[in-house]
């Protein structure tokens, strides 16, 4: 049986806590990866082609980027940095093959694209543990702004079986009474 494409669209605009929303959605079994700007949105509303290799392009500097040995993790940057040791997001020679062979590789959408390459990322995981079973994906994006909305959410339905869209949206004044609160 075909999996269902299934995604979670996580909107936001402002200083936000996208990520603390996307962590209680990895509990409902959506599949939460540091992944971001793959250019989804401009795939799949036309602007970009299938031969356009501009997400596999994101997506491999991503990857150099999380190989990279950096503290990660905590509630906020001070937790973070009290961190013993530096740990890189994915081990790339859990995937090395795979990795390989996404240049040449031909898929029939580019929401295929997306899953394939998410799909590999999970499997690379170093931080986490990789997970097996998921209903969908989740999709942080800030740019929904950039697009006529109606168009965007219709280019979704079109693309995939399911859509959630979560929009939040938060004021630079609350961000910074929180911020000022946490720091004091």
């Amino acid at each position: 049986m075909k999996k269902k494409k299934i995604i979670c669209l996580v909107n936001s605009f402002g200083p936000m806590g996208s990520s603390v929303l996307s962590s209680i959605l990895e509990h409902m079994e959506f599949l939460n990866l540091p992944l971001r700007k793959l250019k989804l949105n401009d795939y799949i509303m036309g602007s970009r082609r299938m031969n356009d290799k501009t997400m596999i392009k994101r997506y491999l500097n991503t990857l150099k980027n999380h190989k990279k040995k950096q503290f990660h993790g905590g509630v906020s940057i001070f937790d973070r940095n009290k961190e013993i040791n530096k740990k890189s997001l994915v081990n790339l020679d859990l995937v090395k093959d795979e990795i390989k062979s996404l240049n040449t590789k031909k898929f029939l959408s580019a929401v295929d694209m997306y899953i394939h390459l998410r799909e590999i990322y999970n499997k690379s995981l170093n931080y986490k543990n990789s997970t097996k079973n998921y209903k969908g994906h989740i999709e942080l994006t800030t740019d929904f702004y950039k697009y006529d909305t109606k168009k965007l959410y219709k280019a979704y339905l079109k693309n995939f079986d399911k859509v959630y869209c979560i929009n939040v949206n938060r004021d630079f004044i609350s961000w910074f009474s929180s911020i000022s609160t946490q720091w004091f």
